[in-house]
């Protein structure tokens, strides 16, 4: 009898153990796996969605060689040397009788500009006429004199007194001779007895004519100023360079600028002098570059803003777009591979050096993969991405 109790008593303990096994459904479950929910996230993995990945278009590619130039930024004007540029005056009081140019006009070394008239022109060549005739006098008597000197015929002082009038009248016959070739009189035809009444006032350089500052009839005295001329074959870059840059430019380096009188056209120069002077205020060099472009419709007085080129390294660089900030750190995406329906990339840090030209200097990597393939843009989407939280796990 106490056996049968004892087989009843065990049954039951079987069954009821049985039974708590099955409202447990964790009971089978190990502890490895609990273990595995409690796992770190990675918050540096990005798995997008393929669908996603491909409308962004990304390109990816390996790090790559670049050329990449330190630059010193300046502005300046565009100036002509003072050797192209010319103020005409008229060198003797006169009428404007005809003006041949106006402002714009393209004119020749030597052209005439405007044409002047008045008495004191023909008072000029008159009082030359008698200043030549005087001369040849003296210079006959001076001749005479000088014989009877050396032959002891005639006293020193008598010699010496002719010898002075002679001097000074040639001396005088030269200067007049001047003035009157300065006017672009014609001397031969003076001494003929062909007097002029007008005069022409020529171009000294070749250019173009500005600032017309006169009218027919007006009188001009000696020093006003009729027009001005410059040419603009030699107009070049004057850039203004800070003190704390000057010893970083020299002769010979390339410079870039632009201006809005040009717009969406960048010009090519180069260094051709600096300055060894500092102005004062602002205390800044001045430095020449000769412009190598095609410089027509460029004006003297042009604002321009300038890139100078120091410096060209070659160094391994990634695109401005390959990469996102975060402060002062940068960081890339690199591909890691993919599935049927996602695509797998690890955000990491870039140490960065030169910025220049959309290109930023790639000093290291932090990265566990030697041959990388790096999304060289969409990387501010792929980071909108990642801070969605579109990481996800397969299952």
């Amino acid at each position: 009898m106490k056996k049968l109790i004892l087989i009843l008593l065990a049954i039951v303990l079987v069954s009821c153990s049985n039974d708590k096994s099955s409202q447990d459904p964790h009971a089978d479950h190990g502890h490895g796996e609990e273990e595995n929910t409690d796992q770190p996230h990675d918050d540096n993995a990005l798995e997008i969605d393929k669908k996603v990945f491909d409308s962004m278009n990304i390109v990816f590619d390996s790090l790559t060689k670049r050329n990449l130039n330190e630059a010193v930024y300046a502005t300046g004007h565009l100036r002509l040397p003072p050797s192209n540029e010319a103020t005409v005056t008229a060198m003797v009081g006169a009428n404007i009788k005809d003006i041949k140019v106006i402002e714009g006009d393209k004119v020749a070394k030597g052209q005439t500009l405007v044409v002047m008239h008045h008495p004191n022109l023909i008072e000029l060549q008159t009082n030359f006429i008698e200043l030549a005739s005087e001369l040849e006098y003296l210079e006959t008597e001076f001749e005479r004199q000088k014989k009877l000197f050396e032959m002891d015929a005639n006293s020193g002082k008598s010699f010496q007194k002719v010898k002075s009038e002679y001097l000074s009248k040639k001396a005088r016959y030269n200067g007049e001779k001047k003035k009157l070739q300065m006017l672009s009189i014609n001397i031969e035809n003076v001494l003929k007895g062909e007097i002029t009444e007008s005069i022409a006032i020529k171009s000294p350089i070749p250019g173009y004519v500005t600032n017309v500052a006169i009218r027919s009839g007006q009188y001009i005295n000696p020093n006003d100023e009729i027009l001005s001329i410059v040419n603009n074959d030699h107009i070049h870059a004057d850039l203004m360079i800070f003190e704390k840059d000057a010893m970083k430019v020299k002769k010979g380096q390339q410079v870039r600028f632009t201006s809005e009188f040009i717009p969406d056209k960048e010009l090519n120069a180069v260094i051709y002098s600096v300055g060894k002077v500092f102005e004062e205020n602002p205390k800044a060099v001045h430095i020449h570059a000769e412009i190598k472009d095609n410089k027509d419709g460029l004006i003297p007085g042009i604002y321009i803003k300038g890139t100078i080129l120091i410096d060209s390294t070659k160094v391994t660089a990634l695109p401005e777009t390959a990469l996102v900030r975060d402060g002062k750190d940068f960081y890339a995406f690199v591909y890691e591979g993919k599935d049927e329906g996602h695509v797998q990339l690890r955000k990491v840090k870039v140490i960065a050096g030169l910025i220049k030209d959309g290109w930023v200097e790639v000093k290291s990597i932090l990265s566990n993969e030697k041959v990388m393939k790096i999304a060289q843009t969409q990387a501010y989407f792929l980071q909108a991405e990642m801070d969605k939280g579109s990481v996800g796990h397969s299952h």
